[in-house]
C-alpha cells in the first residue's frame, strides 16, 4: 500500500473475480455437455468449452508474466492441485466412413486441413478390440475419434494409418477372417418366444404362433415360413394343413 496526502494508507485494489467466474463457467459447460445428447447441441457446447479454455490459458499466461521476482517460492506442500482448466478438451470426429475386405477394415476420417500440421500432432492407438485417433492443435482445436469396443478383434501391431488431403485413413488388420456387420460391437438381443395359450384350440394356437413368428421374424424367417405355408396349400383341401387360413 502507499500513503495518501493525508497520511492514510490507500487500500489495495480488489482482486479481480474474472478468472474464478471463468472457471465456474467452464465447469458448468462441461456439466451440461455430460447431459446433452443431440449432435448439434454437443458441437455448440464443445465450441464454447474450447473458447473458454483458450481464454483461461491466455489469462493464466498473462498473470504469470506479472509476477515479480520478490514473490517467495512456495513449498511442494503449498502447491495447489492442477486446475481443471489445464485439461485438454477434444472435439469428437463424427464425419467418417468405412469398408472392409477379408483381412482388414479401413476407416476414412474426414478432417479439414489435417495434412498441414506436423505429423507428431497426429496419433493413433490400437488395442486388441479398440482404437483411438487424436489430432492436436489443428487451427487451435483438438479432435478425437474413439471406438472403445470394435466389432471384432484386431492385430494391433499390424494396424496402420495414412495422412491424406483432408483425411486420415486408418487400416485395422482383422485378427480373424470374420465379416464385420458394423464398425462397433453390438450385442444381439433375441426376443422371447410368444407363449401359447394352454386352454386355446391347438390348431388356432399354432396359427397364432406362426403368424407372430412371421410378423416379428427377420427376412430369413419370413422366407422359411412362407415356403412352408405355400407347400401346405396342397393339403388345405384335405384339411391337413396346420396353417389353416393364415394370411402371410
Amino acid at each position: 500500500m502507499k500513503a495518501t496526502d493525508k497520511g492514510t494508507p490507500e487500500p489495495s485494489p480488489a482482486v479481480s473475480q474474472e478468472p474464478c467466474e471463468a472457471a465456474k463457467d467452464l465447469e458448468e459447460w462441461r456439466r451440461l455437455r455430460s447431459l446433452a445428447t443431440r449432435p448439434n447441441v454437443l458441437e455448440a457446447i464443445d465450441e464454447r468449452i474450447v473458447r473458454l479454455e483458450a481464454s483461461a490459458n491466455t489469462n493464466r499466461d498473462a498473470a504469470s508474466r506479472e509476477v515479480t521476482q520478490t514473490v517467495p517460492h512456495s513449498s511442494a506442500d503449498d502447491t495447489p492441485a492442477a486446475s481443471t482448466l489445464s485439461q485438454i478438451h477434444f472435439l469428437p470426429l463424427t464425419s467418417f466412413a468405412w469398408d472392409q475386405s477379408d483381412r482388414s477394415v479401413k476407416i476414412y476420417v474426414k478432417i479439414q486441413g489435417v495434412q498441414d500440421i506436423p505429423k507428431d500432432r497426429i496419433a493413433v492407438k490400437f488395442a486388441r478390440q479398440s482404437m483411438e485417433l487424436e489430432v492436436r492443435d489443428l487451427a487451435g482445436k483438438n479432435y478425437s475419434l474413439i471406438f472403445k469396443r470394435l466389432n471384432n478383434l484386431i492385430a494391433p501391431d499390424d494396424c496402420s494409418y495414412r495422412i491424406k488431403k483432408d483425411m486420415v485413413v486408418v487400416t485395422l488388420q482383422k485378427s480373424g477372417g470374420q465379416w464385420w456387420s458394423d464398425i462397433s460391437f453390438k450385442e444381439t438381443k433375441f426376443a422371447a418366444p410368444p407363449k401359447l395359450d394352454q386352454n386355446a384350440d391347438p390348431g388356432a394356437s399354432i396359427m397364432s404362433l406362426m403368424k407372430n413368428l412371421y410378423e416379428e421374424g427377420d427376412d430369413e424367417m419370413k422366407r422359411t415360413i412362407a415356403k412352408s405355408w405355400m407347400e401346405s396349400q396342397q393339403q388345405r383341401m384335405s384339411g391337413e394343413s396346420p396353417f389353416g387360413d393364415i394370411e402371410l
